[in-house]
């Protein structure tokens, strides 16, 4: 399922599953994938919190939040 530089609906719902406070997607070292516009749909009529943002910055963010005590999922892609 997590095979492409769109992160699809299904992989938010996924993340989701666990009731984070917080899905964090890292968009790659150059920023390069995305969210499809069915999945930021999706994250909008679920009132979730979503941070997207490159990888970098992301898993800044995961380590932070984690360290807070903060639920946080995240989806980071490596790749590019």
């Amino acid at each position: 399922m997590f095979d492409s530089h769109n992160i699809k609906k299904e992989e938010i719902e996924e993340l989701a599953q666990e009731a984070p406070e917080t899905i964090i997607i890292g968009t790659g070292t150059n920023g390069k994938a995305s969210l499809a516009t069915e999945a930021g749909n999706w994250v909008k009529e679920n009132n979730l919190n979503l941070l997207v943002q490159p990888s970098h910055k992301a898993v800044a963010r995961l380590n932070k939040l984690s360290e807070q005590g903060k639920k946080v999922v995240a989806l980071i892609h490596i790749t590019c």
